[in-house]
């Protein structure tokens, strides 16, 4: 089982490297309210219009979301 750290340190990978700490810290809020905002859709969608919940794409952006909450706890802790 992976831990978060151990995650985040993986998901560092993927980082943009050019990115002041700030930049990150906002690239990885507004990153985080984009992707949430799908999950929040999707389920909206299935729940009060009818239409078919795809799992797998909701299983997706809670992926991204946690993409973003690594890259928050990374550059967040290098400010505090």
């Amino acid at each position: 089982m992976t831990t978060f750290e151990d995650y985040r340190v993986l998901a560092q990978r993927t980082t943009n490297k050019k990115l002041s700490h700030r930049e990150h810290v906002v690239n990885a809020a507004l990153g985080l309210c984009g992707e949430a905002g799908e999950v929040a859709d999707a389920l909206k969608k299935a729940l009060m219009q009818g239409h078919e919940l795809g799992i797998n794409k909701v299983i997706e952006e809670l992926g991204d979301v946690m993409w973003y909450c690594a890259e928050a706890a990374t550059y967040l802790k290098t400010i505090v």
